[in-house]
């Protein structure tokens, strides 16, 4: 019964668009917790579920972190681990992300932009219309008390201005991109080689320089 650990980090990924926040951030549009798992020939595979779900917690008597990192079969584990993790997750994880999030964005945004263009011209049509009409009344001495000319184009080139905003919102929303930085997190899990599925949860991780440099523990997983 061979023990196999393997790593497994948390990447906390993002995606935004060109609008601000009110404290002057991009607007973040979607996010997601990816799994990056890397195994001790240092191959990176993403995993498409919550992998910490099929462990359990170190039972008490069963080796502890420190026993489980000082076996020679995780002497692989080092910090260079989190850049790997990272580096794999930028190159294959969030394109995917990316494309998940920017397709249906845009197919969305191409569909109010035309709707809004569509209202708001008809509008505006209608009431640079009624502002001529109304100053060819005033012209011939028939004076409108509800609304004169001036009201009337005031009006249109209002609708005009909120036009411009709306599309100028929408061409921020258009502007989707990763940040330029990622959050990496891990959360540590290990197997034991005749007890699978058992995993330490602490908070804390190993300072030893020889561990991975992230926030949390680190995971592991048995392969018979």
């Amino acid at each position: 019964m061979g023990l196999q650990p393997r790593v497994v980090f948390f990447l906390e990924h993002a995606i935004q668009d060109a609008s601000k926040t009110r404290n002057g951030d991009r607007r973040v549009i979607s996010k997601q917790i990816l799994y990056v798992e890397i195994d001790p020939d240092g191959q990176a595979r993403h995993l498409h579920y919550a992998p910490y779900l099929d462990y359990r917690p170190l039972a008490e008597g069963e080796p502890g972190i420190e026993d489980i990192l000082d076996r020679p079969e995780c002497s692989w584990i080092s910090r260079d681990l989190e850049m790997k993790a990272q580096s794999h997750a930028i190159e294959t994880v969030v394109p995917e992300h990316l494309a998940e999030v920017r397709d249906p964005k845009i197919a969305l945004i191409d569909k109010t932009e035309a709707a809004v263009k569509d209202r708001l011209t008809k509008e505006i049509n209608h009431w640079d219309h009624r502002a001529e009409q109304l100053k060819l009344q005033e012209q011939s001495g028939k004076v409108n008390a509800k609304l004169n000319s001036d009201e009337a184009r005031k009006r249109a080139d209002n609708l005009q201005a909120r036009l411009q905003k709306r599309l100028a919102d929408l061409a921020l929303e258009r502007q989707i991109s990763p940040p330029p930085r990622y959050i990496g997190r891990n959360a540590g899990y290990s197997h034991w080689a005749d007890r699978p599925n058992v995993g330490f949860t602490s908070n804390k991780y190993p300072t030893r320089n020889r561990y991975p440099s992230v926030r949390g523990p680190a995971e592991y997983n048995n392969e018979r």
